[in-house]
């Protein structure tokens, strides 16, 4: 069976990304191996993981290789830096959307997500239990009195991919 995964903003081949976000990193190659390291570490290769954006900044055959080497069913929540010429001819995504509503069940509790690469103030069945997740903020972005939210991107979330289950514990408090 396989597990779900989300994470984003991984910005493969941005050397300034580790500037700009303060990333513990010297260089882009150290950057992309450690994040390929902790995504496999987490994913198997049945799991889903839904990628909400700013997956690679390369080119086409510089993506294709990050995504060989990456564990998991990828599905791209298309972000700003995720170019329609490059996702036109890549192969190594199962989908990608621009805005994704799922509903998923974890210990039989049925659970509705909405995935956006950017952060919304008000979603789909926001009063009815439904979450929010999305990336584009690097952490900086307040959601304290917006509900069931969270910034799954690898800077808000030690450079790792989340599991569902961890959503569910992030979503409880």
């Amino acid at each position: 069976m396989a597990n779900y995964f989300f994470t984003s903003d991984t910005h493969f081949n941005h050397s300034n990304i580790i500037k700009y976000c303060k990333r513990p990193f010297q260089t882009v190659e150290e950057m992309n191996e450690k994040l390929i390291e902790n995504w496999n570490s987490k994913i198997k290769q049945n799991d889903i993981v839904y990628h909400l954006g700013d997956f690679n900044f390369g080119n086409l055959n510089q993506l294709e290789m990050i995504l060989k080497r990456l564990n998991g069913r990828k599905c791209l929540i298309k972000g700003n830096h995720d170019e329609d010429s490059i996702l036109k001819k890549v192969n190594g995504f199962y989908s990608i959307d621009i805005y994704k509503l799922v509903k998923l069940n974890l210990n039989n509790e049925k659970l509705n997500i909405i995935m956006f690469h950017y952060p919304i103030a008000r979603w789909d069945k926001q009063f009815h239990g439904a979450w929010h997740i999305f990336g584009h903020s690097h952490g900086t972005y307040d959601t304290s009195t917006l509900g069931k939210c969270h910034d799954v991107g690898v800077d808000n979330n030690n450079y790792y991919p989340i599991s569902l289950e961890e959503l569910k514990i992030i979503m409880e408090k």
